[in-house]
């Protein structure tokens, strides 16, 4: 029974890995079973093909058993499911002197849909013209820490940065373009200083200046709704303008940031205050308590809601800009809410409170 035991789990690898070799899998099947169960004394004394460190065991096909949970077996054999070995190259072009040799200014790589450190990888860069660069990023894991298989996605962080992805060793690192028409992506102008500054401090009241004429918050004739905070919200549009998007103004709405779709139409980033200059609690005051799983509603002009399930609740810096155009693009259409969170002595917020949602 040896035998069709290892054929079906051969046949389980080959399906989760397509691109492999028969030489690759056989390699994967030894590396993975368990090592030296039957020993040599157990062969009989006159079995010479009995290996001296005695036969390795494939135990209720122990050797899948960390790339393979059987009650998702569907998941793991969804064919949007690639997995990467190392190395995995990146061409970034853009305008001379624009790339330089940081790769998180021009993307992101995404683990099991988290960002993660570049830094705890090794990265090559090979100049290939004064406008070409090719990132090659070595070591990345193909399992985590608890053996389950690890999906990277490499996310664009700027627009003069279009990436392009090659296959290494019969593994697909799957590369979100720039100009991938399934998609709208949502970028951060270049020129901008910090995200957005949503928050007047929760002790004092401040006075707020006049807003200037030629500043319009253009009314979307949409509604935020976050029952479990009891938070209805009118979506207005924020400009961007002299590096930054003014939303000192937006009172109880919540701004829709310039370069932004409409709820569900796209990626969608909504930015509300957590204190009024009056140190009221603003709309989005209370978004640290959202949990994953937590519904928002967007009601549109005609009266038709849409439901969003949140699915992300982080706390970033300041100037983390790729961190949140990776989470906003992360999925379809995903509404992002933003706002400032834990408030400096000297004056602002060091923190921003980021909230990923899906449609349902």
């Amino acid at each position: 029974m040896a035998a069709p035991m290892v054929t079906g789990a051969f046949a389980i690898m080959k399906q989760i890995f397509p691109n492999r070799s028969p030489g690759q899998l056989k390699q994967k099947l030894i590396d993975l079973s368990t090592k030296d169960v039957t020993q040599r004394s157990a062969c009989g004394k006159n079995n010479y093909d009995c290996p001296e460190e005695g036969f390795n065991e494939i135990t209720t096909l122990s050797a899948v058993k960390p790339i393979l949970d059987f009650s998702n077996l569907e998941a793991y054999l969804d064919e949007g499911k690639n997995y990467v070995v190392a190395p995995v190259s990146i061409t970034v072009s853009g305008e001379a002197g624009a790339v330089s040799s940081n790769p998180g200014k021009h993307f992101t790589l995404m683990a099991n849909g988290n960002p993660a450190d570049l830094k705890q990888f090794e990265i090559n860069i090979t100049v290939k013209s004064p406008n070409k660069f090719v990132f090659t990023i070595n070591n990345l894991p193909e399992f985590d820490a608890d053996g389950k298989p690890v999906a990277y996605t490499i996310i664009p962080a700027n627009s003069q940065a279009k990436i392009s992805g090659e296959i290494y060793s019969g593994y697909e690192i799957r590369i979100h373009s720039i100009d991938a028409p399934e998609r709208t992506f949502f970028r951060f102008p270049l020129e901008m200083r910090e995200l957005p500054r949503t928050g007047f401090s929760a002790n004092r009241p401040q006075a707020l200046r006049e807003k200037p004429l030629s500043l319009n918050y253009d009314f979307t004739g949409w509604e935020l709704r976050v029952p479990s905070l009891n938070v209805s919200a009118d979506i207005v549009q924020v400009p961007f303008e002299d590096h930054d998007y003014p939303v000192q103004w937006l009172g109880s709405a919540a701004g829709l940031l310039e370069g932004s779709a409409l709820p569900g139409e796209g990626v969608s980033i909504l930015t509300g205050h957590n204190h009024l200059n009056t140190t009221e609690a603003g709309p989005f005051a209370l978004l640290s308590g959202l949990e994953s799983g937590t519904r928002l509603f967007v009601v549109n002009r005609n009266n038709e809601m849409t439901a969003f399930t949140v699915v992300r609740n982080e706390l970033i810096a300041a100037d983390e800009f790729t961190t949140v155009e990776a989470i906003a693009n992360q999925f379809d259409n995903t509404l992002v809410l933003l706002t400032c969170e834990n408030e400096n002595p000297e004056g602002g917020y060091v923190n921003r409170r980021v909230i990923a949602a899906i449609p349902d």
